[in-house]
């Protein structure tokens, strides 16, 4: 049922104008004020930079490379690795053709829009959605950071959309996902467990297709120095589990044992594994379940940060047909559509719960909405 009459108009005020306040509140508090340029996008610039010149050896060498990025950026901010797939080098080699400062804009640019052509077939206003969708705190991140979550939202959003009509466009989206492979945890399960072999396949060849295409310009070697770098910096990133919106992370900030806080997260990974494909062998409006979904990938993977919540937003906007109104359900929506604007706050880290009680949410609707599915592959009757 569409949402209608008061709250209708109030939860659009919630989610439509709540959500540009609370971002340019953001901006003006924002401790840390510089842009994409200095913070994660010239960490993209200057991989691509080096990729371009044959230099995979400085990217994956995180002292070497925080050497060059501070060339670009200077000594205080670069401090980052890139830790990174050697298949995405292949996103980033051509944007250092472009001046850092162009490259952005263009980057910007382009997966917005890519997302936006890939999420118009499920959002009802198409136009007034994705301005808000635009506007909103998780967005506003991503622009200020310069980061990817446009590309990872329009990918994983597009193939979910896709999948019933046309699995094989499903599963190359999907095999570009890879480029985060964190994010792509659940989808195997999902794909196998709702009887979608088709993209599956696809999927893995796709993959397997940026795997080969990679080590073709950039080497084999570059895979094994990516390995090395990646697990000789897993401090680093466990130093920003306040910001991260995963239970081990959480869990991590509570100061519980690693094993104990990777324990608890494989736990809720698999309930919410099995929850989303049960809801896709439902008779559910497919937006709603790929609404699930989306966010049900957040809460699997084990790395998740302020900007990716771009995806939890779209999945919002997805799911907003199903909502019959309910004061406490648009209070709900409303605070997981502004917590990235809280993201780094050094406080007690609510977002995984927050983000776990939505998903919870949605799939009150799918069983409130859906029936066991009679056809193959869960297609609405």
């Amino acid at each position: 049922m569409m949402v209608g009459g008061s709250w209708r108009r109030a939860g659009a005020a919630l989610l439509f104008g709540l959500g540009p306040l609370v971002s340019l509140t953001y901006l003006i508090y924002c401790e840390d004020s510089r842009l994409g340029i200095d913070r994660d996008f010239g960490v993209f610039w200057m991989a691509g930079k080096l990729a371009a010149e044959g230099d995979v050896a400085t990217i994956f060498n995180p002292a070497a490379f925080r050497q060059a990025l501070a060339t670009l950026v200077g000594e205080e901010a670069g401090k980052l690795p890139f830790l990174y797939a050697p298949n995405s080098l292949l996103l980033f080699a051509p944007l250092s053709l472009l001046p850092p400062l162009t490259a952005m804009i263009v980057w910007l640019a382009a997966t917005f829009s890519l997302m936006a052509v890939l999420l118009r077939a499920g959002l009802n206003a198409p136009r007034m959605m994705t301005t808000a969708l635009l506007v909103c705190p998780a967005s506003i991140i991503n622009i200020v950071c310069g980061q990817n979550a446009y590309l990872s939202t329009g990918l994983l959003a597009g193939a979910l959309l896709a999948l019933e009509r046309r699995p094989i466009l499903a599963g190359i989206l999907l095999g570009l996902l890879s480029y985060k492979p964190h994010f792509g945890l659940m989808l195997p399960f999902l794909l196998l467990g709702t009887g979608h072999l088709r993209t599956f396949i696809a999927a893995g060849i796709t993959t397997l297709m940026t795997l080969g295409v990679s080590i073709v310009f950039f080497g084999m070697d570059a895979w094994g120095l990516y390995l090395q770098a990646v697990t000789g910096q897993m401090g680093f990133l466990d130093r920003w589990n306040f910001t991260s919106y995963t239970f081990y992370m959480a869990f991590l900030r509570y100061g519980l044992a690693s094993w104990l806080a990777a324990l608890i997260h494989i736990l809720v990974a698999l309930f919410v594994t099995a929850a989303t494909i049960w809801v896709f062998r439902r008779a559910v409006p497919h937006a709603l379940k790929c609404s699930i979904a989306m966010v049900g990938v957040t809460l699997v993977a084990p790395y998740f940060l302020p900007y990716d919540m771009v995806i939890v937003s779209a999945a919002i906007l997805l799911a907003l047909p199903s909502f019959a109104g309910a004061r406490w359900e648009w209070l709900l929506l409303a605070l997981a559509w502004i917590l990235p604007a809280f993201a780094f706050q050094s406080g007690v880290p609510a977002g995984p719960f927050l983000i776990l009680a939505l998903f919870l949410l949605l799939l009150r609707q799918a069983f409130q909405r859906g029936e066991p599915a009679l056809t193959h592959g869960g297609v609405e009757p």
